[in-house]
């Protein structure tokens, strides 16, 4: 009956956007050939001014906003046939290789904005961006370090900093460097966020602190409305906990998680199981696949003696993820009470 956690997707590259983190794509707006208004409006652009570097840079942006990256790849290298040096254009260059899953092409565009542009920081922070996904502190540290020679008040190093040393286990290192991060940028948003998430980890009550900050800055924040949440109902705060839940199903109605927790909620803290069978149908209606809604579902049906339905959701939970222990001690306690009655 084990509560839904929480992970938090950060964004570096464009390309993680569309790889790592598996968003949706945005809606756009389309002509009535089906193309895309901003594609198509570019493209025209383009016949008439063939030369405008500009222009093709633009429409790689777009079709990396709309997860094409090989056209992408295309406009942006027409871009730099035409302007070569244009540092901006290779960073584009870089985020099309990530998305398309070419690390090493990646890492040579970005070392080539950096020779293009050595007093430009921004390559070198995603080059550092590129090892920490990589988990290559050793080399992220060096290229933070050049960082840090260009201009030492860029938050973006301390909370890169901070991210490797949470993986690394440090957690109050990593407090430091969230806390230096935000010093230097008060509205960054991710660091209040993960900062929040590390607190609330370490059971610290200053986690709804950073939490708020980060409510403040981006008010229909799922993920640390759900980080709030969390922490409060770890600490027994259920009432709160189950309004930032609401608040949550207000903003997304199929955040899966939020209903679990609510199902949870109602069937561990305050054993009304029918109101948790509603939330823990919820959760699987948002995600079919959500092995444990199943079973905390079977698990409200056995207490309340609805064996059939039990089992049902017991086998479903089974069927999802294999050998999962729960659901099978589940089955074999149904089998039993059939035995001895």
């Amino acid at each position: 009956m084990n509560k839904s956690g929480y992970y938090i997707c950060l964004l570096f590259f464009a390309g993680i956007m569309f790889i790592a983190c598996g968003q949706k794509n945005k809606t756009t707006e389309s002509n009535d050939e089906g193309i895309d208004s901003v594609i198509a409006s570019l493209t025209e652009s383009i016949d008439k001014s063939p030369n405008d570097h500009d222009l093709y840079h633009q429409r790689a942006l777009r079709y990396l906003e709309l997860q094409m990256p090989y056209e992408a790849l295309s406009d942006i290298n027409m871009a730099l046939q035409l302007n070569p040096q244009n540092t901006k254009y290779t960073l584009t260059m870089a985020d099309i290789y990530f998305a398309m899953g070419h690390i090493d092409n990646c890492r040579k565009a970005l070392i080539t904005a950096q020779d293009n542009d050595p007093a430009n920081i921004e390559p070198v922070l995603k080059l550092a961006e590129l090892d920490l996904i990589l988990r290559d502190y050793e080399k992220m540290n060096l290229y933070l370090n050049k960082a840090m020679e260009i201009d030492k008040t860029n938050a973006q190093i301390y909370f890169m900093r901070g991210m490797s040393l949470k993986e690394q286990g440090d957690s109050l290192a990593a407090m430091k460097q969230y806390n230096i991060a935000t010093t230097y940028d008060p509205e960054y948003y991710n660091a209040f966020v993960e900062a929040g998430i590390l607190a609330s980890e370490l059971n610290d009550p200053i986690a709804t602190e950073y939490l708020n900050t980060a409510l403040n800055l981006k008010p229909a924040s799922i993920e640390a409305r759900y980080a709030l949440a969390m922490y409060l109902q770890n600490n027994g705060l259920l009432n709160e906990a189950m309004q930032e839940y609401y608040n949550i199903l207000e903003i997304d109605n199929k955040h899966a998680p939020s209903h679990y927790n609510l199902g949870y909620i109602h069937l561990v803290d305050l054993l009304l199981y029918n109101q948790a069978i509603v939330h823990f149908n919820d959760a699987i209606e948002a995600d079919p696949r959500y092995a444990e809604a199943y079973y905390n579902l079977g698990y409200c049906y056995e207490l309340l003696g609805n064996i059939e339905a039990a089992r049902r959701n017991y086998q479903e939970a089974l069927a999802i993820k294999t050998n999962y222990s729960k659901a099978i001690e589940g089955l074999n306690r149904l089998d039993r009470n059939v035995v001895f009655q």
